[in-house]
């Protein structure tokens, strides 16, 4: 009789990780044999939050995920990504419940994400806590709340942090700077890649991280480039909003490989002056412009000029042009058709060289596309 290919592990293993992204049939496979548990728990337990519709944690959920990791503490290492809302609407997660969730040792966590929805106080001894898993990479704070900006340095005294990747997203006014002076001061923390956005230039609101070995930056709704803090040679992915005020001289980066250009609103004159300062040095592999399309009208004629452009850089002869449509939700299906018609029309000699590709991203495809990018740094 022929051994059944699901009783080898490894086969089960990969099997059942293609289920990944289907939450409701990992439940399923969880109930089929013992076997099956442990490996589609992995799955189900890697990122809980996002296994349901409603992203980050309700409460009615962090009570369920709690007491699922106090009656089976085999569950706390399956868990690789945590993201909590707090504040003080109804939907987010309350002070003392986030305080019992932050007393597990979440020993494998990789990314911590954490919301601010109306947000009076920061509740920072959880958070103290949980920053101090020893394999966390990634931490991102999303605070549009327009209070003060959230206390990092209190959050990561003492602690050894092994974070890599940062991303701070505020809305502050312009005069609200974080005072150090009620923190000790503590030494840089060093990260490889930081998405900010302030609505300012204060890059003191990233301290107590360090953006002096920085090699991937991403900047949104920021009026320029930090070009006194970061380290030039050392910066090989670099996004950008770009408008009239943000003259960007991409020569001062050596070893850029990768360069994404968000347009907003509209086509900035500026932009095709600013590509011309790409340098023979610059070793720009990669090059993705997104464009938000608010309504019907699209400029495809600025398009066909950096085309032109890019294809009078003889030394861009390896360059992929990437035009990126992002979107909140994806449209018809005829709609992106006709949009990668025209792209391809309006980059002729990009896709002569077969070096165009046309893409429509959502915000968290956009996310992610980021993270694949700098977990390689």
């Amino acid at each position: 009789m022929a051994a059944n290919p699901l009783d080898i592990q490894e086969i089960l293993d990969e099997t059942i990780g293609l289920l990944a992204r289907e939450p409701s049939t990992l439940l399923a496979c969880a109930l089929v044999a013992r076997s099956w548990v442990d490996t589609a728990q992995s799955h189900l337990f890697r990122a809980p939050a996002k296994t349901k519709p409603k992203f980050p944690f309700e409460e009615s959920l962090a009570l369920l995920f709690d007491q699922a990791l106090s009656n089976n503490t085999r569950l706390i290492h399956h868990v690789r990504e945590l993201s909590f809302a707090v504040g003080t609407r109804s939907t987010v997660i309350a002070d003392e419940i986030l305080d019992r969730l932050s007393r597990h040792q979440f020993a494998r966590l990789e990314r911590l994400q954490l919301v601010a929805v109306i947000l009076k106080s920061w509740p920072s001894e959880a958070i103290q806590r949980l920053v101090k898993s020893p394999s966390l990479r990634y931490f991102t704070v999303t605070d549009y709340s327009e209070a003060s900006p959230p206390p990092l340095a209190q959050w990561f005294k003492g602690s050894l942090s092994t974070i890599q990747h940062l991303d701070l997203r505020y809305r502050l006014p312009d005069s609200d700077v974080p005072s150090r002076a009620a923190v000790d001061s503590i030494p840089p923390l060093f990260v490889k890649s930081a998405r900010l956005e302030f609505g300012n230039s204060d890059f003191s609101l990233v301290y107590p991280f360090s953006l002096s070995r920085v090699q991937a930056l991403a900047l949104t709704r920021i009026p320029s480039l930090p070009l006194d803090i970061i380290p030039m040679d050392l910066i090989r992915i670099l996004d950008v909003d770009y408008h009239d005020t943000f003259p960007v001289k991409l020569s001062v980066f050596p070893n850029l490989s990768v360069l994404r250009i968000n347009v907003l609103e509209r086509f900035p004159p500026a932009l095709l002056s600013n590509l011309a300062t790409i340098s023979p040095q610059n070793n720009i592999q990669t090059m993705v412009i997104s464009y938000l399309p608010l309504d019907t009208y699209v400029p495809w004629h600025h398009f066909q000029s950096i085309d032109s452009l890019l294809s009078q850089v003889f030394h861009l002869g390896d360059l992929v042009v990437e035009l990126e449509f992002g979107v909140r939700k994806h449209s018809a299906p005829e709609q992106e058709k006709r949009w990668e018609e025209n792209s391809r029309d309006s980059f002729v000699n990009a896709c002569e060289r077969n070096a165009f590709r046309f893409v429509v991203r959502d915000s968290e495809e956009t996310a992610e596309w980021w993270h694949n990018l700098v977990d390689k740094l």
